[in-house]
């Protein structure tokens, strides 16, 4: 293994071959020209065969409907995060979070900087001419202690969140 990952840095500048973009684009074009699509994961003989040994050891055409499969995935999850879910783990979501979506930041008054992703500027502005006070306003995840980690805002008003 260890020869193989060195032999493909000297030659390839990566550790395995699907890395270097030559050979991925290779790969495409080779596909491509055989089976007239870029993987072979949507060749419709290949996604026939995978339903059908998907049907013949889990009884379901995708492994993800079996309900074994799901607890497996589960007590995994649990061992490895903590949680059922990885998206349930304050870290993993966070990382998520930042690389999955388009953000734009939104700049208070002071020059504190958040990040947002849809309409959530229109609320900073209203509950700030609301007189909310900005230190006071947040779309930051599990802020106030609640086991609940999904994109929210909250502000503090008369002493509560």
């Amino acid at each position: 293994m260890e020869k193989t990952r060195n032999t493909n840095l000297e030659r390839y500048g990566v550790e395995y071959p699907m890395q270097n973009e030559e050979v991925k684009e290779k790969s495409k074009d080779t596909n491509l020209e055989r089976y007239g699509v870029e993987y072979a994961s949507q060749n419709p003989e290949v996604m026939e065969k995978t339903r059908n040994t998907n049907l013949e050891r889990y009884g379901v055409e995708y492994p993800t409907q079996n309900e074994e499969v799901k607890e497996k995935t589960k007590d995994t999850n649990l061992e490895r995060y903590g949680v059922e879910y990885p998206i349930q783990n304050p870290e993993i979501f966070k990382k998520q979070k930042e690389s999955a979506f388009a953000f734009k930041k939104y700049t208070f008054p002071s020059g504190r900087v958040t990040q947002y992703q849809g309409f959530e500027h229109f609320c900073f502005s209203d509950l700030m001419e609301e007189g909310i006070i900005e230190d006071d306003i947040s779309n930051e995840t599990g802020i106030i202690g609640i086991d609940k980690d999904i994109p929210e805002i909250w502000y503090l008003f008369e002493g509560k969140m």
